[in-house]
């Protein structure tokens, strides 16, 4: 699925990579910390350069002594006081009232006025505040209010969709009572696809309200996006079809005309290659649940789709989620098929995914004067050796962690939410169905109606703004795209989040613009490169069954909310 991702990327990079207003500012990150480690050079004239030498000393001293202060302190709440990743001040006023509890539970509630205090878990699923620009994080955070803290709770005590017999969030399964849902009892044994009269038996299958209104947005998240992108961007990218060369080539891509490049047609082939692989292995290797043609189908969504989001992260550094569409579609297409939706799912989202990956990867290359060739031939064997040390790194940690993917780990990072999700999704999309789960007759229906939505949107604003252009501002596909994830994505990163980016990115940026200019970039890699020993440190110490049992570590007892909401 990556190498699919990559072919498509080539294909792309004239129209995502080159044009100069195609920032990409993650490589930002990347190449302020190249040059802090490296940009002194290996022939350095101390006299002449003197001054560039003392400031590059300066950031690397920064760089290095704030890895080491975040290491350390990460281990407090990554290890010794998990707490501080989740502090909910509804539940301390009164951990024993639901309602505060559904309110302000970070991990099972909707987080209001809940907040971390661990880098890790802040930017766990968002990415790094400082690097996202500021009227990007202030659309996202808004979407967030909006739909999580006013619009969900709303919904919640009106009863919508009897939702209150159900935990106000979460992402398993329940029946009309409110009661874990019986996944076995609509399993057929001998073909493990859909049984209809255990379906009929159990009853209809319920969702939380927040999954809910996550599904609707991500739709309305999609669709909006297509629209977006052609009515602020269609004329670049319609401009750059008809010509043979940039209209407004910057110094970067003149620069870069001295390399060689790998044509379209190497591109389009490789292309090709992984596609048909993955249709026979998919038809000889697997269950072959998708027939020939499933592959392929799969693809081509994620082909329509990478073009609007790499436009989007190109810009704002956001990933438009594209995985519920995927799946939605899947259901229709083999419905009864929870093993191949996974499937059908996993080419179309990794298909965008692995693209806009690897135009990011190019923007770098872009921007440091490396050869594409040489990122391409780097990129594709990381790939195919990761591979293997991913797989070999699951089983020896299936082997060594005990309660690998329970509530046992939360705090570790081993409870495997994002896993959980996508086999609950296929049970949603695949095993019920799209038709059965969200239909004419069911009461999820009208969640299907945000696909219009999501295409009428963008449009009143695009043309109010010509008169208010302040309104340009407002990014709709990133106010949708805000609760995409919710969940596996907890609710209290986003407080956070946002303050972080205020902090960097509105008061630093306009009150102290020297400093931002000079070390925001490097405070985001030191915060990334020291979280990142810490954990190193943490897998050590489980992996020695080294464990710190207090009050301090124990999971719910400022939000005592078990799964189905009560306390």
């Amino acid at each position: 699925t990556q190498l699919i991702g990559f072919g498509l990327g080539g294909l792309l990079s004239r129209y995502l990579v080159d044009p100069a207003n195609m920032v990409w500012p993650t490589s930002l990150v990347s190449i302020n910390l190249l040059r802090t480690l490296h940009g002194l050079g290996s022939n350095l004239d101390f006299i002449r350069n003197r001054l560039q030498f003392k400031f590059q000393n300066e950031k690397l001293k920064y760089f290095l002594i704030l890895s080491l202060i975040v290491t350390i302190y990460t281990l407090i709440p990554s290890y010794f006081f998990q707490l501080l990743s989740n502090i909910s001040l509804l539940c301390l006023i009164s951990p024993n009232n639901k309602i505060l509890n559904q309110l302000g539970s970070g991990l099972k509630g909707l987080g209001l006025l809940s907040f971390s205090l661990d880098w890790t878990t802040i930017t766990s699923t968002l990415g790094s505040p400082i690097i996202v620009p500021y009227y990007a994080s202030l659309n996202l955070f808004i979407g967030f209010i909006l739909i999580v803290w006013i619009i969900v709770p709303l919904g919640y005590y009106s009863n919508l969709w009897h939702s209150r017999k159900l935990p106000i969030g979460g992402h398993k399964h329940f029946n009309k009572h409110g009661k874990p849902y019986n996944v076995n009892a609509i399993i057929d044994p001998t073909t493990m696809q859909f049984n209809a009269q255990g379906y009929k038996k159990e009853g209809q299958l319920k969702i939380s309200l927040l999954l809910s209104v996550s599904y609707a947005a991500n739709f309305a998240a999609v669709s909006s996006s297509i629209i977006h992108v052609v009515i602020y961007h269609g004329r670049q990218v319609m401009e750059i079809l008809k010509s043979k060369d940039l209209l407004k080539p910057d110094i970067h891509y003149k620069l870069m005309k001295n390399y060689k490049k790998i044509s379209k047609f190497y591109y389009l082939m490789f292309f090709l290659i992984c596609i048909l692989c993955s249709s026979l292995l998919n038809r000889f290797s697997l269950n072959n649940s998708l027939g020939y043609w499933g592959i392929p189908i799969a693809c081509g969504i994620g082909v329509v789709l990478t073009i609007p989001n790499g436009i989007i992260y190109a810009l704002t550094t956001q990933f438009i989620p594209v995985h519920v569409v995927a799946e939605a579609l899947g259901g229709l297409i083999y419905p009864g098929d929870a093993v191949g939706n996974m499937i059908f799912k996993t080419y179309s989202f990794q298909t965008c995914y692995q693209a806009v990956t690897y135009l990011y990867y190019l923007k770098l290359g872009h921007y440091l004067k490396l050869p594409p060739r040489s990122v391409f031939l780097v990129i594709v064997v990381g790939t195919l050796w990761a591979a293997v040390i991913n797989t070999l790194v699951a089983y020896d940690l299936m082997a060594r962690i005990e309660g690998l993917c329970t509530t046992k780990v939360l705090h570790g990072g081993w409870s495997c939410e994002i896993s959980k999700v996508f086999s609950h999704s296929s049970t949603i999309w695949g095993l019920v169905g799209t038709w059965r789960m969200f239909g004419p007759k069911t009461e999820y229906f009208p969640i299907l109606y945000s696909f219009l939505i999501g295409f009428l949107l963008p449009v009143p604003f695009y043309f109010v703004s010509k008169y208010f252009p302040f309104l340009k501002k407002i990014h709709i596909p990133l106010i949708l795209s805000s609760v995409a994830l919710l969940p596996p994505i907890f609710p209290l990163q986003y407080p956070s989040w946002f303050l972080l980016a205020t902090i960097f990115n509105y008061y630093l940026l306009n009150y102290k613009m020297g400093w931002w200019s000079r070390y925001s970039y490097i405070t985001s890699a030191a915060l990334d490169c020291g979280s990142g020993f810490a954990f190193i440190i943490v897998f050590l110490l489980l992996n020695n069954n080294i464990q710190v049992n207090w009050w301090g570590n124990e999971e719910g007892n400022i939000c005592p909310l078990d799964d189905q909401g009560n306390h």
